[in-house]
């Protein structure tokens, strides 16, 4: 095989694979769009009005708002463990900001779920249904999307 027969077979196998990843490309479907936030997803779906829209606001800010002061509690407890690194400490008190941490983390959790029954007392008629058909999803939607993530 000469030269030039080896240089076309390259580039046809070249040509077929950009013309295979312009295709996986283009079809590839996101599951939402990357610029649309948990909240408007959320609306868009259930199809609140402007009134129950207004409430789910009063429900972000009351969310945030606990879920601040927890994650600032956590951050106050991790600070004094890792700060007892440079000391000689017990395990004892190590184990009991751990477990500190962990009630924190579950109090988190139960705000969340809490919020979500909220946002379920907000729904009239068909929107039950949809929140009940969301409610399988709401994990995703709402999980912290990382830079690297293309969903």
């Amino acid at each position: 095989m000469n030269k030039l027969k080896l240089l076309r077979i390259i580039s046809i196998g070249l040509l077929v694979s950009n013309v295979m990843l312009i295709a996986f490309i283009l079809t590839r479907h996101p599951e939402r769009p990357p610029c649309q936030e948990p909240k408007n997803i959320l609306i868009e779906r259930l199809h609140f009005t402007e009134h129950q829209i207004q409430q789910y606001d009063s429900l972000i800010e009351m969310h945030r708002a606990a879920t601040r002061q927890s994650h600032e509690a956590i951050m106050q407890r991790k600070n004094e463990l890792y700060s007892s690194l440079s000391k000689e400490t017990n395990t004892v008190f190590r184990d009991s900001i751990i477990t500190d941490i962990g009630k924190i983390q579950m109090k988190i959790e139960e705000i969340h779920y809490t919020h979500f029954e909220q946002i379920k007392q907000l729904c009239q008629g068909e929107q039950l249904n949809l929140f009940n058909q969301l409610s399988n999803e709401i994990a995703a939607i709402f999980a912290p999307k990382r830079p690297n993530d293309r969903r």
